[in-house]
């Protein structure tokens, strides 16, 4: 088997005709005679000993007033990379060390460069990824096989770590988190979507095939993608129909299974795509991040978890959109003890429907009548009810026959039997909740949610071009998306120095003063 060369970037100064080269400065990453000698070299060079033409390239990039890279290579040379180093044989050349290489990938993603391919280029032309790596320029494959073999560190440990290093670095805290969501288009065709009996005989020709032909590897890899549709395929209908929906219309795509048939952003129509939902901090840091295939609520519990282990407290405060108004998100901030502010609507105690049509939270509950008032002044009482089952909760239904004669008839209902109200276990939390929001202090704090959590998606979207994922399969997305959380977070940390210069510059008023800060930080 013939290995592919390994390609550096010349660390040697281009020497004038009549000119020295200046002596390079040890590198300072090579172990002293005193220290232990490591049982697994790396392949980690030192960018102190990069030219360009007789200039260091630490030089060339505070003349250039670049100085995201060094930020980035101070920040990743501070993380125990021990965990990652221990997955590597001793034997054979040495690998890319760990940190260099999740810089290139970081940085390359900051830039909007996602493919493996442009990072490859991006490695080898990119004067600040030159500092960040120390020149190295590895292959597409090796840049995958890198990300495939620690994709379990990069959404676990090395996002905790990480991130824990910018909340104590900018000294930002995680008590009050706001949360959102959004869909992100996934990697297959919007064409090729198959329904209940396409995918059932494409199930049945592929265990034929498989049958023909036992030992063909192609043969059953077609098996056991169609019989992994299919088990999707029949876990969402029995899910519809526990719920009592329709499955007619119901679609999946073949090519990517995991993900769902959404409606996508931009006005691009409906097609397979993933949500992901992240917890962010009021300096826009992201604490917490999950992906699922359709549901922002299901994550919820797990990502307040990760918050708090990333930033060492728990929750108190979360403000949430009116789409995570739900018994499990209501359930979830009691049994925690959360401060929950998130409204019904897009209004406080206003439903989700159209201000043209009354909705719920306009009916007013009479607990000592058990009953319902509406917007009109009639008293709806209860009907019947429903004691649910394992699948569905129980509900009270509340109606009134005065509909029929009711001049507001127009705004409120279409049914011929008037309106009917239902009333769950958990619309008493409901009703609490849409009290507090009423509170002009509650819509004050709520309104911070905007500027906090909606610029992450702008700029995972704008900056870092995450408007379709690169990679099939669920853990896949999974990956890619937390390599998306770690390098905004990272530019987070960037803007927070940024800002820091811009302020002690003003304060000092000096332009000599303000450049000479600047250099001098990333030493």
């Amino acid at each position: 088997m013939i290995k592919r060369p390994k390609i550096n970037i010349d660390r040697s100064p281009q020497i004038g005709l009549f000119e020295s080269a200046p002596a390079p400065e040890p590198a300072t990453t090579a172990p002293t005679p005193s220290s232990p000698i490591p049982t697994r070299v790396f392949d980690s060079p030192n960018p102190e000993e990069i030219f360009i033409g007789q200039e260091k390239l630490s030089t060339y990039l505070k003349k250039a007033k670049i100085k995201a890279p060094f930020i980035i290579r101070k920040l990743l040379l501070a993380q125990d990379w021990q965990a990652l180093e221990s997955e590597y044989a001793n034997t054979g050349r040495p690998p890319y060390a760990p940190a260099p290489m999740m810089g290139l990938i970081l940085y390359g993603i900051q830039k909007g460069i996602t493919s493996l391919r442009q990072l490859e280029q991006f490695a080898r032309t990119d004067v600040g990824c030159w500092w960040i790596t120390g020149g190295i320029a590895p292959d597409h494959s090796v840049i995958g096989k890198f990300i495939c073999r620690h994709q379990n560190a990069i959404t676990d440990q090395l996002f905790k770590e990480v991130t824990a290093s910018i909340l104590g670095t900018t000294k930002s805290q995680g008590q009050s988190v706001a949360g959102d969501g959004t869909v992100i288009e996934a990697a297959c065709s919007h064409y090729q979507l198959l329904k209940e009996e396409a995918v059932q005989q494409a199930l049945e020709a592929a265990r034929k095939e498989a049958i023909k032909q036992p030992e063909g590897k192609t043969q059953q890899q077609r098996l056991e993608k169609a019989t992994h549709t299919a088990d999707r395929m029949q876990e969402r209908i029995d899910k519809r129909r526990a719920k009592g929906q329709t499955t007619e219309h119901l679609c999946i795509s073949s090519q990517e299974p995991d993900a769902m048939l959404q409606k996508l952003k931009r006005g691009r129509g409906s097609g397979p795509s993933y949500k992901p939902s992240v917890l962010v901090n009021d300096q826009r840091v992201i604490l917490a991040q999950a992906v699922d295939a359709s549901s922002e609520t299901r994550v919820m519990p797990d990502m307040l978890d990760q918050s708090q282990a990333v930033s060492g407290d728990p929750v108190e405060e979360l403000l949430l959109d009116a789409g995570y108004c739900s018994h499990d998100i209501l359930k979830e901030a009691l049994e925690r003890d959360i401060n929950l502010l998130c409204p019904e609507g897009k209004v406080p105690g206003e439903g989700k429907a159209s201000n043209k049509q009354y909705t719920k939270g306009q009916f007013e509950y009479d607990e000592q009548r058990d009953s319902y008032y509406c917007p009109a002044g009639q008293r709806l009482e209860l009907e019947w009810t429903y004691q649910g089952n394992t699948n569905n909760s129980g509900y009270r239904v509340y109606g009134t026959t005065a509909c029929t004669a009711c001049t507001q008839r127009d705004r409120c209902t279409k049914a011929k039997a008037g309106r009917k109200i239902k009333r769950y276990p958990h619309d008493e939390w409901k009703e609490a909740l849409r009290r507090v929001m009423e509170q002009k202090q509650a819509k004050k704090r709520f309104s911070c949610r905007q500027a906090w959590v909606e610029p992450v998606f702008s700029v995972l979207r704008g900056n870092q071009n995450l408007n379709r994922f690169r990679r099939k399969g669920i853990e896949k997305v999974r990956v890619e998306f937390g390599l998306h959380v770690l390098a905004y977070n990272i530019g987070r940390l960037i803007a927070f120095f940024c800002a820091l210069f811009m302020v002690m510059a003003g304060s000092i008023g000096s332009i000599q003063r303000r450049n000479a800060l600047a250099l001098s930080f990333s030493r």
